[in-house]
């Protein structure tokens, strides 16, 4: 059997303790987006070396975002069941290292999207600056309307990924952008419901914690509406293709029909579970059916 030196196990150790304070889950959940949305304005016209510095880039300003998030938030991390071990919660990490991670993240991120074009930069920003300083600091913990404010942030990597491709504002950008954000507000309700004992612990004023569910579900539903013609209206506008219509149109009916199901369910946690998982799938097969643009 290989033996494998202290020293060895103790920089793997180190790394992961980088990588998992990123939050790669998010990271990830973002580039499949930004993927989408890049395809999808290069129109078939693929520039291999902005390709890399948008994958790069991004990534590394959402990884300085959420490595700023786990400064900011270690006092509720530490009364939540799913975050209470988080490296800086357990003292693995000094939060001035952690500081200095985010700041070398963030600038390295930056410079990659500012040497692609000015748009995808200040796009980066804009998100950046929404999620660590208005929503983080201030509209998570202060509003029953953060998961509205977070959700610009959530819709900023979709517009950094198409104007990485495009290098402009048009019709298709605004509807992105606004497709994320209707689709962000009931994902994030779904996990306030049925991680709501947790948000209730650190004292997290989540709207679809503070009110009763069959008004939570009417705005999952009316959200969800809006993102369904929204989907629309980039087939209408000829961004997508006929195939990328029937497809999508049969998952947000569907996603309809699962909202619907929240006015009689008994099993709201269950129900909100389901509601999340399928947010996952519907935006991953968006990003995907833009993509390829059929």
């Amino acid at each position: 059997m290989d033996h494998v030196p202290p020293s060895s196990q103790h920089d793997v150790m180190k790394v992961k303790l980088f990588l998992s304070i990123t939050k790669p889950g998010i990271i990830l959940g973002n580039l499949i987006t930004v993927i989408g949305s890049f395809f999808l304005a290069s129109q078939d016209v693929l520039n291999i070396g902005v390709f890399l510095l948008l994958i790069v880039g991004i990534s590394c300003v959402i990884a300085s975002g959420c490595v700023f998030n786990n400064i900011i938030d270690k006092d509720i991390d530490s009364v939540m069941e799913r975050t209470a071990k988080r490296v800086l919660v357990q003292g693995l990490m000094s939060d001035r290292t952690a500081l200095r991670y985010a700041l070398i993240l963030g600038g390295l991120g930056f410079l990659c999207l500012l040497n692609i074009n000015l748009l995808s930069f200040l796009f980066g920003l804009i998100g950046w600056f929404f999620y660590v300083v208005i929503y983080s600091l201030w509209a998570k913990r202060q509003s029953v309307y953060g998961t509205m404010i977070g959700s610009v942030s959530g819709a900023m990597p979709m517009a950094v990924g198409y104007c990485a491709g495009a290098n402009r504002i048009d019709s298709g950008l605004m509807i992105l952008v606004l497709i994320s954000i209707f689709w962000q507000i009931p994902h994030s309700y779904a996990i306030g419901l049925f991680r709501s004992d947790d948000y209730k612990k650190a004292n997290i004023p989540l709207f679809s914690i503070l009110y009763e569910n069959k008004k939570v579900t009417v705005h999952c539903l009316l959200y969800i509406v809006v993102f369904t013609l929204l989907c629309g209206t980039l087939y209408l506008l000829d961004y997508a293709g006929t195939f990328y219509l029937l497809v999508m149109m049969l998952l947000c009916f569907y996603w309809i029909w699962l909202t619907l199901r929240g006015f009689y369910t008994l099993y709201v946690k269950k129900w909100a579970r389901s509601m999340f998982v399928f947010s996952i799938v519907i935006i991953s097969s968006f990003s995907l059916l833009i993509g390829f643009n059929y």
